[in-house]
Order: C-alpha cells, then structure tokens, then sequence
C-alpha cells in the first residue's frame, strides 16, 4: 500500500465529513422552522423532503446525482448530497430538541408578554440546542462513516485508496485495517471535540 497517498485521501474524508454536516445543520435548521410555520404548504413540503430524504439510501443519492445530474464532480456531490440528508436528519433533531423543552416554559413566556420570535431565539432555542446536541454529534460521528460511500463515484478518499491498493497488491488486510484505524481515530476526535462543544453550550445556558 501506497501510505503517502493517505494524507490526501484522509484530508478529503474530513473535508466531505465537516462540509456536508455544516450545510445539514444550516439547512436542517430551515427545513426545522418550515415544519412548524404557520403555513400548511410550509409544513408539508417539510415533511415530503425529511421522509422522502431519509427513505431513500444515500448511495442512492449519490448515484442519482452524479449519474443521473451529472452536473458536479465526485466531490462536490459528495458534499451535497451527503449535506442535503444531513439537513433531513438534524432537521428532526431539531424539532425533537424543540419539542422537549417544557411547554410550561412557552406558557411562561407568553404570560410575561414576552414577544413570541424573542422567546423563541433566546429561551427555547438554546434550551433545544442543548438537547439536541447529543444526537447531532452522533450522526456527524456517523457521517465519518458514511462518507466512504463517495469512493463509488470516484472519491480518492480512503475508503478509495484502500480498495485501490487491495485490488493491485491482493491485499486485502493491510489497506482496511489502516483506513480503519484512520476512521475511528477521526470518529473518536470528532467526539472529544463534539463533547467538549456540548459542554461549553450547557455551561454558556447554565450562566445565563
């Protein structure tokens, strides 16, 4: 096996790992507030996109796009399509985080005279947040993983480099248990890190 090759291959994991759960979680926070508008249509549409989304496998996704589109490169559909069911998913972690906190507290706040959006953003939101906080770094965790789908369409992640290597050396072992070992190294900084950010965010509430 070739391990000069896996700088580069790990540094395109980590970049479709964070990029895609940075445009889930942006966009999981729309696709969040469209769920609970007002607006029937709002809240229909947001309802089609997290079922149809999380129904359908992302290989699938990702053989749609890339094939079917074809308007990206491997990578950049690895992003977006990997971004685009992320934000299914925080999306309802989101509405799960929301819907946790006390109704009490809503009541409160309406009785106070607390305008409705105010209470929202800087009451229920943070409350949520920390709630929902959990889940999201488990699916991010997740996500490491799940990025070494983009090896099928030609993504020299690790996953890819690994299966290049067994397939010209006929050695199967030592390519996997390598990017293996990357894989959960990076699982496990991704969850130190998501711990450590969890914390602060419960302490930043607790002080308020």
């Amino acid at each position: 096996m070739d391990f000069s090759l896996l700088p580069e291959a790990m540094l395109l994991t980590v970049e479709i790992t964070l990029a895609a759960m940075g445009i889930g979680m942006v966009l999981g926070v729309l696709v969040v507030v469209a769920r609970r508008s007002r607006f029937r249509v709002l809240r229909a549409v947001a309802v089609v996109w997290t079922d149809v989304v999380r129904g359908v496998p992302p290989l699938v996704w990702l053989m749609l796009v890339f094939l079917g589109i074809g308007l990206f490169t491997a990578l950049g559909t690895a992003i977006i399509v990997f971004g685009l069911v992320a934000s299914a998913y925080c999306a309802e972690i989101y509405r799960s985080g929301l819907e946790a906190v006390p109704r009490g507290q809503t009541e409160a706040l309406a009785a106070l005279a607390v305008p409705a959006r105010t209470g929202q953003l800087r009451v229920v939101a943070p409350q949520a947040a920390v709630i929902a906080a959990p889940a999201v770094l488990s699916y991010a965790i997740g996500l490491v993983k799940d990025s070494s789908l983009a090896s099928v369409i030609g993504v020299a992640e690790l996953t890819f480099v690994a299966n290049r290597a067994a397939n010209r050396t006929g050695d199967g072992i030592t390519p996997f248990v390598t990017v293996g070992v990357l894989y959960l190294l990076f699982s496990l900084l991704l969850a130190v890190a998501g711990k450590l950010g969890t914390q602060r965010l419960e302490g930043r509430w607790r002080t308020r």
